[in-house]
């Protein structure tokens, strides 16, 4: 999995999200580090794009969308030194880069002029987006895609929820360690520090009360640790974690299992409009991209994208064990057909 705390950490030293790179630096050494990367694989693999430009780097796209909220592509140079390091032979090719600046707002308050830079933070110049307003590109040499029409940054959706999980998630340490206790260990005052190394090098992390002469532990002048009932308070706490889980995906329009309560008796006709709601959801944000599509045509080049990646890769079979081709209007399909076409995949 792509490591994209580093990445925001990098983008965010920048100066330009100078708050949340305090607040993301915090989680290097934490559980936060894998759960906020765990949130943007979710992000980032909702859409599929295409792109017959060999030099767009589609796996790019969704992240700089996600820490940036938005991505231009023009064509450039794509080298700093430009074409004196290559004898003149190199031209300006289609690249993706961030918009780390926006300037003079139009009729309908977009940038009129944007200033690009590439994935190392090197400006590479001041370009003239696509405008709604004009009919005729004319000077126009970008386009900027969006993720949503609020502007709003998807990252900080992403933070939100990291910080969420990451308080459950202590809260689960601490319930385990009082459901194990404190442990009480007799031992001599030479083997002592050979018992704590041996401790702090397995990362436990259960409190422990080192005693050098057999005492009954109700004798030691320490409160051992340990809470009734712990273990419904953990489970308690796992379930937390779930419903905060699916509440994240849903936020971005992924639909999941434990979607809805299904102890709270809901029905068939609940369970369809929830289902509306994130389909709605996702819906918009691919029409934000798709606004973004059309302007990068304007100026000629030509991008695709699609939901394929939230398609189900769960087949539906008969009671023959014939799948059933859902798109094909409910058409059993052979299983021995099925497994013939997947070979040749």
């Amino acid at each position: 999995m792509w490591d994209y705390l580093n990445e925001f950490l990098f983008f965010a030293s920048r100066g330009r999200r100078k708050n949340e790179y305090a607040k993301a630096a915090l989680w290097r050494k934490t559980a936060g580090r894998i759960i906020f990367n765990s949130l943007c694989h979710s992000w980032t693999n909702r859409f599929y794009w295409t792109c017959q430009e060999k030099t767009i780097a589609t796996e790019l796209i969704e992240k700089t969308i996600l820490f940036n909220g938005s991505i231009a592509f023009a064509k450039m140079m794509p080298f700093e030194k430009g074409q004196e390091a290559y004898g003149g032979i190199l031209d300006n090719v289609w690249l993706s880069a961030i918009v780390s600046a926006e300037n003079n707002l139009s009729h309908y308050a977009k940038p009129t002029t944007v200033t690009l830079s590439d994935y190392t933070g090197r400006i590479k110049g001041r370009f003239f987006p696509v405008l709604q307003e004009l009919s005729a590109d004319l000077i126009a040499n970008c386009a900027i895609v969006r993720d949503n029409y609020t502007g709003q940054i998807p990252i900080l959706n992403v933070m939100y929820y990291t910080e969420r999980l990451l308080e459950i998630d202590t809260s689960i340490r601490a319930c385990v360690k009082n459901i194990l206790g404190t442990s009480v260990v007799v031992c001599s005052e030479e083997q002592a520090k050979t018992y704590r190394a041996a401790r702090d090098a397995a990362e436990l992390g259960v409190p422990y009360v080192l005693s050098f002469s057999k005492l009954n532990p109700e004798e030691l002048p320490v409160q051992l640790m340990a809470t009734p009932g712990a273990s419904e308070e953990l489970k308690t706490l796992y379930e937390a974690a779930d419903k905060v889980k699916a509440d994240y995906l849903q936020s971005i329009g992924i639909r999941v299992n434990n979607e809805m309560d299904r102890r709270s008796g809901i029905t068939p006709i609940e369970i369809v409009e929830n289902r509306q709601n994130i389909d709605q959801s996702i819906n918009s944000y691919l029409e934000a991209r798709k606004t973004g599509i059309k302007e990068c045509k304007r100026i000629g080049l030509s991008l695709e994208v699609s939901t394929k990646m939230l398609e189900s890769t769960v087949s539906t079979y008969d009671s023959q064990g014939n799948k059933i081709d859902v798109n094909g209007g409910g058409k059993s399909v052979d299983r021995h057909d099925a497994a013939a076409d997947a070979d040749d995949i």
